[in-house]
């Protein structure tokens, strides 16, 4: 009897979902411009894609003398009177949605970069494509001028390589937050094009997930791992449902902290924990006292752990898994692996031959096909349960990249509209978003802008 309640309930969501998603279908097909208008209405910015040098994207120099200022715009009139740091290491730095030059991730990798050393450091300000309109109703239109961005920044940097202002992209490291991830990868692989050198590094922090699934979006849209000739992704808040981020492997290495959906004391915030990557990198760069640990992870390809963040060996491809402190100083040594089970390292020098020939032991379940079996059956169990998905270290990456917000991401290819329209509805829209033109009440005015977006499903996927 309980079977067949369980059944019908679920049939009856089913035929739920079906009966909204091809509501939002017919909504899209009959109403063509639509979409069009409420971004219109929305004032949202539209990029042109093929008009650079563009005003609203621009290049903002900062060296340790000028780290307390408001930056000297790199333009090629200006640069005869920008004064460079001659050898010092070149960081580029691209920042996300709603956040500016003088925002995150700005503020705290050129903190943490001049008290480290000398840099010559580029934020890069794309403030007004990705950051205009009420609330959050413009996020379509900042994706999508993800692509034209990133071909805009290539076509200055390769002027500036050019002019010799800056160096080759083999001497170049892009550093990107969230959907500065993406502008930083469309930018590196532009560049690429246009000068036939790849850049040396791409770091995106926390890509962003919404309509920039990888496996619903091209890979010259989003952060790859062929953009440059090393891609790091550090993930700490994927999945499908609440999350700004995503669980996809993107680059040549991927670091899930903490099992890469939610981070330590963030709760169910998920802007907390897409900001906690931000915050580990940072103290990568420059590690805090009083223990100045550094951050150390296991890498599945090598069996082995190896250091984490801005000084990490760049020869290395695999998925790495970290675990953090709840508060800073984040990084726990090398000590992190005795809570793993596996053999204590705490007096080993991690530089020490010893230390890179340490062995590690592996689930027993994960090397059968029994083990994998039963692994499948947890990450339902976790899905249907709504429980926090706790990596297995002992699993392979091909196994453990089916997390509970993975697994659950392969199943919703017919649906995916009303995914996404829940996600807008629930995480990014608010009623403070509902712009002046809507006089309904407020739960009518989320009502009308969640079938909004549920019509997208017929554009973006």
């Amino acid at each position: 009897m309980r079977t067949k309640f369980t059944n019908m309930t679920t049939c009856r969501v089913q035929i739920m979902v079906a009966v909204w998603c091809l509501f939002g279908l017919v909504l899209q097909l009959a109403n063509a411009g639509f979409m069009g208008w409420i971004q219109k209405k929305a004032k949202c910015y539209r990029m042109p894609m093929n008009y650079c040098p563009y005003q609203d994207v621009t290049l903002w120099y900062y060296s340790n003398n000028l780290a307390n200022s408001g930056g000297i715009q790199v333009t090629m009139n200006s640069i005869r009177y920008i004064p460079i740091v001659p050898n010092a290491p070149w960081k580029i730095i691209f920042h996300g949605f709603r956040n500016s030059k003088d925002g995150v991730p700005n503020i705290e990798l050129r903190k943490a970069y001049f008290s480290r050393g000398v840099y010559n450091i580029i934020s890069a300000d794309v403030s007004k494509p990705i950051d205009n309109g009420p609330g959050n109703l413009c996020y379509p239109s900042a994706a999508r001028n993800v692509l034209p961005i990133g071909l805009c920044f290539a076509q200055q940097l390769d002027m500036l390589i050019r002019s010799g202002f800056l160096p080759g992209p083999d001497r170049l490291h892009f550093v990107g937050h969230s959907l500065g991830a993406h502008i930083a990868g469309n930018t590196a692989s532009a560049l690429r094009g246009l000068i036939g050198t790849p850049v040396y590094r791409v770091t995106g922090l926390d890509p962003a997930g919404p309509l920039l699934w990888k496996r619903r979006t091209p890979d010259f849209k989003i952060l790859d791992s062929q953009d440059a000739a090393f891609v790091d992704a550090h993930h700490t808040n994927g999945g499908v449902f609440f999350a700004k981020g995503q669980m996809s492997r993107l680059g040549t290495v991927d670091v899930y902290y903490n099992g890469g959906r939610k981070q330590p004391k963030c709760k169910h915030k998920s802007g907390c924990s897409h900001h906690k990557t931000v915050l580990y990198y940072a103290e990568s760069i420059n590690p805090l006292p009083p223990l100045f640990n550094k951050f150390y992870g296991f890498l599945d390809t090598v069996n082995n752990f190896v250091l984490v963040g801005e000084d990490m060996q760049l020869n290395f491809v695999g998925v790495i898994h970290i675990n953090t402190n709840a508060k800073s100083p984040f990084a726990q040594g090398i000590n992190t692996f005795r809570d793993l089970g596996r053999r204590d390292t705490s007096s080993l020098d991690p530089l020490s031959e010893s230390s890179r020939n340490i062995t590690s032991s592996l689930d027993p379940l994960s090397a059968t096909e029994a083990g994998r079996t039963a692994r499948l059956k947890r990450h339902k169990h976790c899905i249907l349960n709504n429980e926090k998905y706790e990596p297995n270290f002992g699993v392979s990456s091909s196994l453990y990249s089916r997390s509970c917000d993975q697994f659950l991401l392969k199943s919703k290819d017919v649906c995916s509209c009303f995914f996404f329209s829940w996600y807008f509805s629930s995480q990014i829209l608010s009623v403070e978003s509902c712009p002046g033109f809507f006089k309904w009440k407020d739960k009518f005015c989320v009502l009308i802008l969640n079938l909004s977006y549920l019509s997208i499903c017929s554009v973006f996927y």
